[in-house]
């Protein structure tokens, strides 16, 4: 039989000793060749021809290069926080220090053979190939002190370098090192960086080609060869993966401190806060990470980086401006690849972003090894901003898919749907969905004077609308199901559980999820200017902490009310923090969930002002987790 493959190629081309004048079948007395680490192993690799194409799964070949969005020599104070101005290492044409060489991947030459004299005034010129030199930069070393051969303009009259030249060519290896500026998705514009793409709105797909030449005296290719080099893409977080970090908004006021309060019991760690009186942290950034290949698995291999939302919210308050400056620091990115805007818009917010943790779908028997993105449109429309979505589907790993969010006020995919892993789960997970039959079959098996509400004379009433409003405070159950009523909560929740029921049938067609993984949590709707909104607690919109250094199992953080407790009840309300394993009772005997939200440590949170300004726990908060190292992007099939 015939051997194939690169090695068999290469054999067949330049004979089976090593390349040289001793080969009576090499054109050339000697080669230099591009060597990178095509196994991703970590280490650079002997078998340069390895490196013409790219592919992914497991066993596959390719090399990886990494947007270097971290910033290695930013200073830190004797607590640990960044001090002085957060710039991305990717800014600048250095190698800044030590550390940072840990972010850029090897790009090597070497003679071969290493004792074969090169004759006079030959020459290599490498080049970066599709005028990709404006994203993909060259070292003249892999370590710190690294200044760059080929890349960018950094300043102003500069030009793209898109190739140099070698003269010397006595070395035996030429240890060069490499980096992107950006992720695959819209090619930013260098010369104005604040609006974030090029105006012909040109793509990246993350590939980047180089190429060698062997020049003689005469100016002759005497021989050529070309690399195909990939960016790792950014991958967001999946509520499988522990959590390191929460992160939370402090009013300045001091409204939310009951809520802080609650959400580091819940979370078994202290928040990180920042300022501002905008209190939606989710919806301000999304927390990802890329890989670079490592000599040895560990968490070291991840750069977690911060993608900011298209949405400046400058109008609301600073904290989407404290992404760069509080987090941006060694080991931790930042990234802005989407075009700000003033115009505040719901839908480009990351509420609306939402990742199913990974799994193998039982119908077409594809594994997604980091679950897939999904997020909320209008009308079937793609609603984020176009950069936004061509963004997340440039990545590839994670294969997004998108719900109908269009009918809510606020739009997002995290009012209604959450994901909460479990062993007893067909796939791993299930799928937490708010359900207002539930609610209404639970109100109408109570007796008619019920308060809906409870424990309310001493909130604020000026939030100007119905879901606040003094009026509906006083309701009883009687009142809640009166369809004469304004707001008609009966047919508005009949609404809302119509488009959820549609949002299950796309879950079950996407991801594969069968019934008995669908939790039920009983929700009422009401309407607003024409869409629905969360009239009592909106308890599927939760903070799910998985397992991690300062927690054990897995705990939930879930909407607390004082006016709803999540729908009619007559129960006491627990005290602040506590777990509430009556609610876990009570759901399980009513038939809204089962074993997974019992087994977990379920907490409650105040969240009577989030509440009234139309969001819940998820909305205000956000994490940082811990990518696997079982497993790698590069192994994802059909990327």
């Amino acid at each position: 039989m015939t051997a194939t493959g690169p090695a068999s190629a290469g054999r067949r081309r330049f004979g089976s000793r090593r390349v040289g004048a001793a080969c009576t079948t090499c054109p050339t007395p000697v080669r230099i060749h591009i060597h990178l680490d095509a196994n991703r192993d970590g280490k650079v690799d002997e078998r340069w021809w390895l490196n013409g194409s790219w592919t992914a799964g497991r066993g596959r070949l390719g090399a990886v290069v990494l947007c270097n969005c971290d910033d290695e020599d930013r200073a830190v104070d004797a607590e640990g926080k960044p001090t002085g101005d957060a710039d991305e290492d990717h800014k600048n044409k250095i190698v800044d220090t030590a550390e940072d060489s840990s972010d850029i991947a090897p790009f090597y030459l070497r003679r071969h053979p290493e004792r074969a004299r090169v004759p006079a005034k030959w020459k290599v010129v490498v080049e970066v190939l599709g005028g990709r030199e404006s994203l993909f930069r060259i070292f003249h070393k892999d370590r710190a002190g690294g200044r760059q051969l080929l890349g960018p303009k950094t300043a102003d009259g500069e030009t793209n370098v898109a190739s140099f030249e070698l003269t010397d060519l006595s070395p035996k290896e030429w240890k060069y090192g490499m980096e992107v500026n950006q992720f695959p998705g819209r090619v930013k514009d260098p010369d104005n960086e604040d609006r974030g793409v090029r105006p012909e709105g040109e793509s990246w797909d993350g590939h980047v080609d180089v190429k060698l030449s062997l020049i003689d005296g005469e100016g002759v290719v005497r021989d050529s060869e070309q690399a195909k080099i990939r960016c790792a893409p950014w991958v967001i977080f999946n509520h499988a993966d522990p959590t390191e970090e929460v992160y939370v908004v402090h009013e300045p006021a001091g409204y939310n401190e009951r809520f802080i309060a609650d959400l580091n019991a819940a979370s078994g760690m202290p928040a990180r806060q920042f300022e501002d009186r905008d209190v939606w942290m989710q919806d301000i950034m999304e927390v990802g990470f890329s890989t670079l290949p490592r000599r040895a698995p560990s968490p070291d291999m991840h750069l977690p980086a911060a993608l900011r939302t298209k949405n400046r919210r400058d109008d609301r308050g600073t904290a989407a401006a404290q992404v760069k400056t509080t987090l941006l620091t060694k080991n931790y990115g930042y990234y802005q690849a989407l075009t700000p805007q003033a115009e505040f818009k719901s839908l480009d917010s990351f509420g609306n972003l939402e990742c199913v943790p990974p799994f193998r779908h039982p119908g077409t028997g594809k594994d997604y090894q980091f679950g897939r993105i999904v997020f909320g449109v209008s009308g079937g429309q793609d609603n984020m901003a176009e950069e936004v979505t061509e963004f997340l589907r440039a990545q590839k790993v994670q294969f997004p898919f998108t719900i109908d969010t269009g009918w809510l006020v606020v739009g997002h995919v995290d009012e209604v749907l959450s994901f909460l892993p479990t062993p007893d789960s067909a796939l791993g997970f299930k799928a937490v969905c708010a359900c207002p039959r539930k609610a209404l079959e639970i109100a109408r098996g109570l007796p008619g004077d019920t308060p809906v509400f409870r424990g309310v004379s001493d909130f604020d009433t000026d939030y100007g609308s119905f879901i606040v409003s003094g009026k509906y405070w006083r309701q009883t159950v009687t009142d809640l199901l009166d369809e004469s009523q304004t707001p008609n909560i009966v047919s508005a929740s009949l609404y809302a559980q119509a488009q959820i029921d549609k949002i299950k049938e796309v879950l079950r067609n996407e991801v594969g999820l069968p019934p008995a993984d669908f939790i039920d949590l009983p929700i009422l709707f009401a309407m607003e200017r024409g869409k629905a909104i969360a009239y009592t607690a909106g308890s599927a919109n939760m903070l799910v902490v998985t397992s991690g250094p300062q927690t054990r199992g897995r705990a939930l953080g879930a909407a607390r009310d004082p006016r709803s407790r999540s729908g009619p009840r007559r129960q006491r309300q627990g005290r602040r923090g506590a777990p509430r394993r009556r609610v876990c009772s009570r759901r399980r005997s009513r038939g809204c969930c089962r074993s997974p939200v019992c087994r977990s440590r379920s907490w409650t949170i105040s969240s009577v002002d989030y509440h009234a300004l139309s969001g819940e726990i998820h909305c205000g908060t956000n994490s940082k987790r811990k990518g696997a190292i079982d497993r790698f992007w590069w192994e994802q099939e059909g990327i």
